[in-house]
C-alpha cells in the first residue's frame, strides 16, 4: 500500500461534482497502483502504455502524479496488488525539472469520466491551480510534447506552441540495412555500454552532455535510464553509445521483444546514422540466436526541433516514416529548452523531454 503519510488528498475546484483527486509523491506511492494506471491507458489513445512503460515513468523521484481513484467492481485477484481495491478514473503526470520549472503529461481520462471536466481539474490539480485562471507567475510549466487531442485543451489554460517534434519510426533491420557516408573522424572512438556496465567517468559525461543540451537538472532520471533495469523482470534493458566526448545516444526496450525507443540523443546532427547503427548492434549483439525476430522490432525516436535532421533520416534510411508531427508548449511560449545550447536532437520521453 502506499504511505499515508506522503499521499495528499485535494479537491480540484469548487463544484459539488468536483472529482477528490490524491497526490501519489513519487514511486513509493504511485507503483503499487501499477496495474490500474495499465488498465486506465488501455482505455485512451494510450493503448500501448503497459506496465514496464508505466515502470520507467513511475520510477523516478521526479514524478509527482495527480490521481483521481475510485472504488472498482472489478477487483483482479490476480494483480501483483490486489490489495487495493481501487481504479484510476484518471491521471496527471507533473515531472520535477528545476527549481521553478516543472513538466506536464499522461493526462488520460477512463471513458466513462469524460465529459466531466476531469482533465481541467487533473491539469489545475498538477499546477497547484484553483481555478483556470489562477496562475502562479513563479512557477513556469511546460509540456515537452502535447498531441493532438489535448493541445486545444492546454492552448485554452493559456499555453503556447514553442517547439516541433517529429515521430520516426521504422525497423531495427531497416537501420542496420542503411549504408551510410561514416561522418566520424579518426579522433572520435566509439565507446559502447550496456545494462549499467558503465564508468563514473562515462555518467557524469552523459550527464554533462544532457545538461549542456537541455539546460535541466535530471541526473537521476538520467542514470536509471542508463541502468535499464527500471523493469527487470520484465527484461528492461538499455545501451549507451558514444562518439568522441560531444556526441552520446541511448537505446532502451521496456520488455523483452518490445519496441526500442532511441533518445537521448545529444551532439552532432551529422553523427546520427553513425550512432544509429553502433547503438543496434550493441544493443541486440547477444541476441543473435533471435536475429530473426528482433530484425522486425520497432524502432521509435522523437526528434526535437531539427528539421533537417529529420530530412536527413528519412531520405537515408528506407523505412523510415514521419508517423506525427506535435507541439512542445510552454507558458510563455519560450522554448522547453531555451537553455541548451542546440545539440539535443531526441527526447528522452514524450512527458519527461
Amino acid at each position: 500500500m502506499m504511505s499515508s503519510s506522503s499521499t495528499k488528498s485535494t479537491s480540484s475546484s469548487n463544484t459539488n461534482n468536483s472529482p477528490t483527486i490524491q497526490s501519489l509523491q513519487g514511486p513509493n506511492d504511485a507503483l503499487p497502483y501499477i496495474k490500474q494506471f495499465e488498465k486506465l491507458s488501455s482505455g485512451t489513445e494510450m493503448g500501448g502504455y503497459k506496465e514496464p512503460q508505466w515502470r520507467f515513468l513511475l520510477s523516478g523521484a521526479d514524478v509527482v502524479t495527480a490521481a483521481i481513484i475510485q472504488s472498482s467492481d472489478d477487483k483482479n485477484k490476480e494483480d501483483d496488488d490486489s490489495s487495493i481495491s481501487m481504479k484510476l478514473g484518471g491521471s496527471a503526470c507533473k515531472v520535477s525539472i528545476d527549481e521553478n520549472t516543472y513538466g506536464l503529461g499522461m493526462v488520460l481520462v477512463d471513458p466513462t469520466n469524460r465529459g466531466k471536466g476531469y482533465a481541467k481539474a487533473l491539469i489545475n490539480t498538477s499546477m497547484g491551480r484553483v481555478s483556470n485562471d489562477d496562475n502562479n507567475k513563479e512557477t513556469k510549466y511546460i509540456l515537452a510534447n502535447c498531441n493532438e487531442m489535448g493541445a486545444p485543451v492546454y492552448r485554452k489554460l493559456g499555453f503556447k506552441d514553442c517547439g516541433t517534434n517529429s515521430f520516426l519510426s521504422c525497423s531495427v533491420s531497416d537501420i542496420m540495412n542503411t549504408i551510410s557516408v561514416d561522418n566520424i573522424n579518426d579522433d572520435d572512438k566509439v565507446r559502447t555500454v550496456s545494462n549499467g556496465k558503465y564508468t563514473n567517468e562515462q555518467l557524469s559525461l552523459l550527464t554533462t552532455l544532457d545538461a549542456k543540451a537541455t539546460g535541466l537538472k535530471r541526473k537521476e532520471r538520467i542514470e536509471l535510464l542508463a541502468k535499464g533495469d527500471y523493469a527487470k523482470q520484465y527484461g528492461s534493458c538499455s545501451t549507451l553509445v558514444f562518439i568522441g566526448n560531444d556526441t552520446v545516444g541511448i537505446a532502451r526496450q521496456d520488455c523483452t521483444n518490445g519496441p526500442l525507443w532511441i533518445g537521448p540523443i545529444i551532439g552532432d546532427e551529422k553523427k546520427v546514422i553513425p550512432l544509429l547503427k553502433a547503438l543496434i548492434e550493441k544493443h541486440f549483439a547477444n541476441n543473435q540466436d533471435n536475429k530473426e525476430k528482433y530484425e522486425e522490432l520497432k524502432c521509435m525516436m522523437l526528434i526535437v526541433d531539427h528539421p533537417n535532421l529529420v530530412e536527413s533520416l528519412l531520405s537515408s534510411i528506407k523505412g523510415m516514416k514521419n508517423d506525427w508531427v506535435n507541439p512542445s508548449m510552454s507558458q510563455d511560449g519560450e522554448s522547453v529548452y531555451m537553455n541548451g545550447d542546440g545539440s539535443y536532437l531526441s527526447m528522452l520521453h514524450p512527458t519527461l523531454g
